[in-house]
């Protein structure tokens, strides 16, 4: 991973974002929630050779200091830190693609409810466009109870970071992962263990707060009103954001080009990374190969 720059936040905070490769229209990429970019790391090295890419960390996150107060995390914040980003890095006046997996679908729709006019394409992996508690793992409304119950919990009782901490150490990490979330065959430990590593010296109250931020949020209001290219990845054993939503979500968006992952989990993209690249450069090939630059 390259050594992070920093944009400033309208707050002050700095907001850390690294640049890779060349090219217009150039790809900004928002990540999932507790990731840091090992998730991401093989789709950003596939896109970079024909586009910039930019990637940021929401506050909390890799090398993005957490907010004094967690409480102060919103939608609109996080939008006003992706923003400064965009402009950190010279995106403000380019044509753009805005990518997202996981959360950063949600989040990559709402800058697009915001700023749409440079926005000239997206690539959706793995995520959907609201309320992702009452998806998670299936449990329906029941998530938007656990997550906030979970994050008061944090806050009270300050000893269990370090239960997450201890618990995220041990080494029946990547075999839990293999029995409830990943596709136990295809997932790669070496990108399992560094997202594990970055997970574990997370605040969980960061983690449990970003939830909590995204639970009562929508952009089902944009769907309709796509009509650049879109292309909407999916796994079918994804137990986070499950394939039947994603379905949901794309079946919404007037221009969306659906793509199924046989097999693959919410860990599709370190799981089957030849599979889901090749279909994104076909996507990126097609409708911006007028306007790719050079490395």
């Amino acid at each position: 991973m390259k050594e992070s720059r920093l944009a400033i936040a309208p707050d002050g905070a700095s907001i850390a974002y690294r640049s890779y490769g060349q090219g217009s229209p150039a790809i900004l990429l928002s990540n999932g929630i507790g990731c840091n970019q090992a998730y991401v790391d093989h789709a950003i090295r596939a896109m970079a050779q024909k586009h910039q890419v930019v990637i940021w960390d929401y506050r909390g996150h890799v090398d993005s200091p957490a907010p004094a107060d967690t409480e102060d995390l919103s939608i609109d914040l996080c939008m006003q830190d992706m923003r400064a980003v965009a402009q950190a890095a010279g995106l403000v006046d380019q044509d753009l693609i805005l990518a997202g997996f996981s959360m950063g679908v949600q989040i990559s729709l709402e800058y697009l409810r915001r700023w749409p006019e440079q926005v000239r394409g997206l690539v959706f992996l793995l995520g959907t466009h609201e309320y992702p508690l009452r998806s998670f793992f299936h449990m329906g409304r029941m998530g938007e109870i656990l997550v906030p119950g979970m994050l008061a919990t944090v806050r009270r009782l300050g000893f269990l970071k370090k239960v997450w901490t201890q618990a995220l150490a041990g080494p029946w990490v990547f075999p839990a992962g293999k029995l409830f979330v990943l596709n136990a065959k295809a997932a790669r430990k070496e990108d399992f263990e560094s997202w594990r590593a970055h997970l574990k010296h997370m605040d969980p109250e960061v983690f449990f707060a970003w939830g909590q931020v995204l639970a009562d949020h929508s952009t089902a209001s944009v769907l309709p009103g796509i009509h650049i290219p879109c292309l909407v990845v999916a796994g079918d054993k994804d137990n986070f954001t499950p394939i039947r939503v994603v379905r949901n979500m794309a079946a919404q968006i007037p221009t969306a080009e659906w793509f199924e992952v046989q097999g693959g989990s919410h860990g599709g993209l370190f799981e089957f990374p030849e599979l889901i690249n090749a279909k994104v450069m076909r996507f990126l090939a097609e409708h911006f190969s007028g306007r790719i630059g050079t490395e």
